[in-house]
């Protein structure tokens, strides 16, 4: 596996629970290498990654943007999600680097809010790209 990974940080990053409020994550190769806080993450970098200021957006699993805020607002509407972070799938290590990045964080929002989240940057198989302004360093 390559040691060129790219590195997000200052985010949510929507887990599975492995790592309490996680706020960054780690892929190479089309592969979720870690989530955990910024530091223990960015310690994997070995000089030659690229970091992505997530800048308190959010990470979730996903590989269709249209179709994840169509079941994000459906979910939220219909009273199945309790929040609009509930809605969204979840990741981990070992999982395919397919991840969607929303607007803002969902924990914060009201559910009649949901509505005002999008997603503003896809990763599919590592590479990610941007439909609004994103920050890399």
């Amino acid at each position: 596996m390559s040691h060129r990974y790219t590195i997000a940080t200052r985010g949510v990053v929507l887990s599975t629970g492995l790592t309490p409020n996680p706020t960054a994550l780690a892929w190479a190769d089309g592969t979720v290498l870690a989530v955990g806080d910024d530091a223990a993450v960015r310690a994997l970098s070995r000089g030659d990654s690229t970091f992505v200021d997530l800048a308190g957006r959010a990470v979730s699993a996903g590989t269709d943007p249209d179709t994840a805020v169509d079941r994000l607002r459906g979910a939220v509407a219909s009273g199945a999600a309790g929040t609009a972070a509930d809605a969204l799938p979840r990741l981990e290590p070992g999982s395919p680097a397919d991840l969607l990045i929303w607007s803002s964080d969902p924990r914060r929002l009201e559910p009649a809010d949901a509505a005002s989240l999008s997603v503003v940057g896809v990763v599919r198989g590592g590479r990610l790209s941007w439909s609004q302004s994103g920050t890399r360093t």
